[in-house]
Protein backbone atom coordinates (compact mmCIF):
# COMPACT_ATOMS: atom_id res chain seq x y z
CA UNK A 1 0.00 0.00 0.00
CA UNK A 2 0.99 3.35 -0.74
CA UNK A 3 -0.32 6.42 1.60
CA UNK A 4 0.34 9.88 0.97
CA UNK A 5 -0.01 13.67 2.58
CA UNK A 6 -2.46 12.84 5.05
CA UNK A 7 -3.86 15.99 6.39
CA UNK A 8 -5.45 16.67 9.63
CA UNK A 9 -9.52 17.46 10.59
CA UNK A 10 -10.85 19.42 13.13
CA UNK A 11 -13.87 18.18 13.05
CA UNK A 12 -13.42 14.70 14.10
CA UNK A 13 -11.58 12.62 16.65
CA UNK A 14 -8.58 14.50 18.93
CA UNK A 15 -6.45 11.84 17.46
CA UNK A 16 -7.38 13.11 13.85
CA UNK A 17 -5.76 16.73 14.40
CA UNK A 18 -2.40 14.87 14.43
CA UNK A 19 -2.97 12.46 11.30
CA UNK A 20 -0.72 9.36 10.08
CA UNK A 21 -0.94 7.47 6.85
CA UNK A 22 -1.05 3.94 8.69
CA UNK A 23 -2.69 4.02 11.98
CA UNK A 24 -2.43 0.86 13.94
CA UNK A 25 -4.52 0.11 16.98
CA UNK A 26 -3.96 -3.64 17.49
CA UNK A 27 -0.87 -5.81 16.73
CA UNK A 28 -2.73 -8.28 15.94
CA UNK A 29 -1.73 -7.20 12.00
CA UNK A 30 0.86 -8.11 9.70
CA UNK A 31 2.17 -4.87 8.35
CA UNK A 32 4.30 -5.34 5.69
CA UNK A 33 5.55 -3.64 2.57
CA UNK A 34 3.90 -0.60 3.03
CA UNK A 35 5.32 3.19 2.13
CA UNK A 36 3.81 6.16 4.12
CA UNK A 37 4.88 9.91 2.76
CA UNK A 38 4.25 13.42 3.25
CA UNK A 39 1.50 12.99 6.04
CA UNK A 40 1.31 16.33 8.26
CA UNK A 41 2.75 14.67 11.22
CA UNK A 42 3.48 10.40 11.38
CA UNK A 43 4.06 8.08 8.62
CA UNK A 44 3.20 5.00 10.76
CA UNK A 45 1.24 5.58 13.85
CA UNK A 46 0.94 2.58 16.24
CA UNK A 47 -1.01 3.54 19.17
CA UNK A 48 -2.48 0.34 21.26
CA UNK A 49 -5.61 1.70 23.88
CA UNK A 50 -5.39 -0.19 27.31
CA UNK A 51 -9.00 -1.74 25.97
CA UNK A 52 -11.07 -1.64 23.44
CA UNK A 53 -13.10 1.39 22.10
CA UNK A 54 -15.91 2.61 20.07
CA UNK A 55 -18.25 -0.29 19.11
CA UNK A 56 -16.10 -2.65 20.15
CA UNK A 57 -16.43 -1.30 24.07
CA UNK A 58 -18.81 -3.83 24.92
CA UNK A 59 -17.13 -6.60 23.59
CA UNK A 60 -17.48 -9.61 26.15
CA UNK A 61 -14.41 -10.96 26.75
CA UNK A 62 -11.64 -8.84 27.96
CA UNK A 63 -9.34 -7.24 25.28
CA UNK A 64 -6.47 -4.98 25.92
CA UNK A 65 -4.91 -3.92 23.13
CA UNK A 66 -1.27 -2.75 24.78
CA UNK A 67 -0.56 -6.41 25.70
CA UNK A 68 -1.28 -7.88 22.07
CA UNK A 69 2.14 -8.58 20.39
CA UNK A 70 2.68 -7.17 16.98
CA UNK A 71 2.14 -10.55 14.15
CA UNK A 72 4.53 -8.70 11.64
CA UNK A 73 5.40 -5.71 10.86
CA UNK A 74 7.97 -5.66 8.15
CA UNK A 75 9.70 -4.31 5.30
CA UNK A 76 7.56 -0.61 5.57
CA UNK A 77 9.03 2.63 4.42
CA UNK A 78 8.60 6.34 5.74
CA UNK A 79 9.63 9.14 4.83
CA UNK A 80 8.99 13.39 4.45
CA UNK A 81 6.04 12.89 7.17
CA UNK A 82 5.83 16.26 9.02
CA UNK A 83 7.23 14.49 12.65
CA UNK A 84 7.93 10.97 12.77
CA UNK A 85 8.02 8.15 10.20
CA UNK A 86 7.21 5.24 12.93
CA UNK A 87 5.97 6.32 16.35
CA UNK A 88 4.94 4.00 18.84
CA UNK A 89 2.68 5.97 21.85
CA UNK A 90 1.82 5.63 24.13
CA UNK A 91 2.36 2.85 26.28
CA UNK A 92 2.73 -0.69 24.96
CA UNK A 93 3.80 -3.69 26.77
CA UNK A 94 2.91 -7.03 24.88
CA UNK A 95 3.51 -10.47 26.48
CA UNK A 96 5.79 -11.08 24.00
CA UNK A 97 9.04 -9.95 22.11
CA UNK A 98 7.48 -7.54 19.31
CA UNK A 99 10.11 -7.09 16.52
CA UNK A 100 9.44 -3.30 14.24
CA UNK A 101 11.91 -4.76 11.21
CA UNK A 102 13.88 -3.83 8.45
CA UNK A 103 12.58 -0.39 8.03
CA UNK A 104 13.69 2.54 6.23
CA UNK A 105 12.76 5.98 8.01
CA UNK A 106 14.09 9.15 5.95
CA UNK A 107 13.82 12.70 6.03
CA UNK A 108 11.08 13.23 8.97
CA UNK A 109 10.33 16.24 10.73
CA UNK A 110 11.71 15.25 14.15
CA UNK A 111 12.89 11.55 14.61
CA UNK A 112 12.96 8.31 12.05
CA UNK A 113 11.04 6.51 14.84
CA UNK A 114 10.32 6.52 18.50
CA UNK A 115 8.73 4.89 21.40
CA UNK A 116 6.97 6.16 24.48
CA UNK A 117 6.65 3.79 27.05
CA UNK A 118 7.64 0.34 25.44
CA UNK A 119 8.01 -3.44 27.36
CA UNK A 120 9.12 -6.13 24.84
CA UNK A 121 9.88 -4.17 21.97
CA UNK A 122 12.66 -4.61 19.79
CA UNK A 123 13.88 -2.62 16.85
CA UNK A 124 15.58 -4.92 13.92
CA UNK A 125 17.38 -4.30 10.73
CA UNK A 126 16.16 -0.43 10.75
CA UNK A 127 17.80 2.24 8.45
CA UNK A 128 17.46 6.15 9.18
CA UNK A 129 18.65 8.52 6.86
CA UNK A 130 18.89 12.66 7.11
CA UNK A 131 15.27 13.02 9.90
CA UNK A 132 14.93 16.34 11.44
CA UNK A 133 16.21 16.28 14.46
CA UNK A 134 17.15 12.75 15.72
CA UNK A 135 16.96 9.47 14.88
CA UNK A 136 15.70 7.71 17.18
CA UNK A 137 14.16 8.50 21.11
CA UNK A 138 12.24 6.61 23.68
CA UNK A 139 11.13 8.10 27.03
CA UNK A 140 11.23 4.73 29.26
CA UNK A 141 10.85 0.90 28.86
CA UNK A 142 9.43 -1.71 31.07
CA UNK A 143 11.42 -5.00 30.96
CA UNK A 144 13.08 -7.43 33.21
CA UNK A 145 15.86 -8.22 30.77
CA UNK A 146 18.19 -7.01 28.46
CA UNK A 147 17.12 -8.98 25.43
CA UNK A 148 13.73 -7.74 25.19
CA UNK A 149 13.76 -4.32 24.67
CA UNK A 150 16.36 -3.17 21.95
CA UNK A 151 17.55 -2.22 18.83
CA UNK A 152 19.91 -4.63 16.38
CA UNK A 153 21.96 -4.44 12.89
CA UNK A 154 20.59 -0.78 12.15
CA UNK A 155 22.26 1.81 10.29
CA UNK A 156 21.92 5.79 10.72
CA UNK A 157 23.23 8.25 9.02
CA UNK A 158 23.30 11.74 9.11
CA UNK A 159 24.32 14.74 6.54
CA UNK A 160 24.42 13.85 3.06
CA UNK A 161 25.19 16.89 1.14
CA UNK A 162 23.21 15.66 -2.12
CA UNK A 163 21.30 17.81 -4.24
CA UNK A 164 18.12 16.43 -3.26
CA UNK A 165 14.71 18.74 -3.60
CA UNK A 166 13.49 20.93 -0.75
CA UNK A 167 11.19 19.57 1.87
CA UNK A 168 10.08 20.67 5.32
CA UNK A 169 9.62 19.30 9.06
CA UNK A 170 7.31 20.18 11.35
CA UNK A 171 9.60 20.28 14.83
CA UNK A 172 6.88 21.06 17.45
CA UNK A 173 3.38 20.04 19.10
CA UNK A 174 1.65 22.92 16.98
CA UNK A 175 1.71 23.00 13.17
CA UNK A 176 3.28 26.34 13.49
CA UNK A 177 7.51 26.88 12.98
CA UNK A 178 7.93 24.59 9.83
CA UNK A 179 11.41 24.14 9.18
CA UNK A 180 13.54 23.21 6.46
CA UNK A 181 15.61 19.66 6.44
CA UNK A 182 18.41 18.51 4.89
CA UNK A 183 21.02 19.77 7.59
CA UNK A 184 22.74 18.00 10.92
CA UNK A 185 20.92 16.48 13.37
CA UNK A 186 21.25 17.27 17.03
CA UNK A 187 21.77 14.01 18.15
CA UNK A 188 21.57 10.56 17.01
CA UNK A 189 19.49 8.40 19.52
CA UNK A 190 17.92 9.56 22.60
CA UNK A 191 18.11 6.93 24.85
CA UNK A 192 14.90 5.57 27.44
CA UNK A 193 14.77 5.93 31.13
CA UNK A 194 14.15 1.92 32.67
CA UNK A 195 11.76 1.01 34.80
CA UNK A 196 13.33 -1.72 36.29
CA UNK A 197 17.00 -2.12 37.92
CA UNK A 198 16.87 -5.74 35.99
CA UNK A 199 16.62 -4.67 32.35
CA UNK A 200 16.46 -2.14 29.57
CA UNK A 201 17.46 -1.08 26.21
CA UNK A 202 20.42 -2.75 24.82
CA UNK A 203 21.84 -1.34 21.59
CA UNK A 204 24.18 -3.72 19.34
CA UNK A 205 25.74 -3.97 15.94
CA UNK A 206 24.51 -0.52 14.98
CA UNK A 207 26.16 1.62 12.40
CA UNK A 208 26.51 5.31 12.54
CA UNK A 209 27.78 7.58 9.61
CA UNK A 210 28.14 11.23 9.49
CA UNK A 211 27.02 12.80 12.52
CA UNK A 212 28.33 16.03 13.01
CA UNK A 213 26.51 16.26 17.22
CA UNK A 214 26.79 13.24 19.55
CA UNK A 215 25.56 10.01 18.68
CA UNK A 216 24.09 8.57 21.83
CA UNK A 217 22.46 10.29 24.75
CA UNK A 218 21.15 9.11 27.51
CA UNK A 219 17.88 9.15 29.26
CA UNK A 220 16.03 11.52 26.88
CA UNK A 221 13.55 12.91 29.07
CA UNK A 222 14.94 13.10 32.13
CA UNK A 223 13.85 16.83 33.62
CA UNK A 224 11.91 17.77 30.65
CA UNK A 225 8.51 16.64 32.49
CA UNK A 226 5.73 15.03 30.27
CA UNK A 227 4.26 11.73 31.03
CA UNK A 228 4.90 9.49 32.44
CA UNK A 229 7.21 10.63 35.40
CA UNK A 230 10.45 9.69 35.06
CA UNK A 231 12.59 8.24 38.27
CA UNK A 232 15.54 10.22 39.60
CA UNK A 233 17.39 7.76 39.25
CA UNK A 234 20.61 6.42 37.74
CA UNK A 235 19.67 4.11 34.48
CA UNK A 236 21.70 1.69 32.30
CA UNK A 237 21.62 0.91 28.77
CA UNK A 238 24.27 -1.92 27.45
CA UNK A 239 26.15 -1.56 23.62
CA UNK A 240 27.90 -4.08 21.90
CA UNK A 241 29.67 -4.49 18.37
CA UNK A 242 28.58 -0.77 17.22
Amino acid sequence: NLAIKTIPSMNLLNTDQTPACFWIVTGANYIINNHAAASRRYGFWFRPERSVTGTSVNTPMEVHPINIPVLEFRGNQAHSNGKYGLRIFDIFLPNDVSVFQDTFVWRNGKAGFTATVCGKVGFQGMVAVQNGLVVFEGRSTSVSAWDESYIRNALFVDYLPLPLAESYGIFEDSFEGVKPLGGPMEDGILLPWNEFAGGGMSISNVTFMNFKAPCIRGCAHCGRGGSPVMGDGAFETRFDGM
